[in-house]
């Protein structure tokens, strides 16, 4: 759970999402919702590995032992952001405003 907060913080943050944590996570328990927050947060650089690290980092999960253990990666803030060599990102002003709050 301490991670799905991080995840809304810096989504509130950043001006991606605007409700309340707990319209968060009611809107983050379903897969297409999922999808939605990891396209635009891979899009921006925010996280940086796969969807199934992803989702294995901040799904709300039941508690059981057997879980596998998933290496953190912290998200990226908009100051901290390293570009690869010969990357545009960051250079370039994203026009496009994603609508975290509206629902599939």
């Amino acid at each position: 759970m301490e991670e799905l907060q991080k995840l809304f913080d810096v989504l509130t943050r950043d001006g991606y999402y605007t409700k309340s944590f707990e319209e968060f996570q009611d809107q983050f328990g379903t897969t297409e919702y999922q999808d939605k927050v990891f396209d635009v947060v891979s899009r921006d650089g925010l996280f940086t590995q796969d969807k199934t690290a992803f989702l294995n980092k901040y799904s709300v999960k039941k508690k059981d032992s057997s879980e596998p253990i998933v290496q953190e990666e912290e998200l990226v803030s908009g100051t901290e952001m390293v570009q690869p060599p010969g990357s545009s990102v960051g250079s370039e002003v994203i026009e496009e405003q994603i609508d975290f709050d509206e629902t599939l």
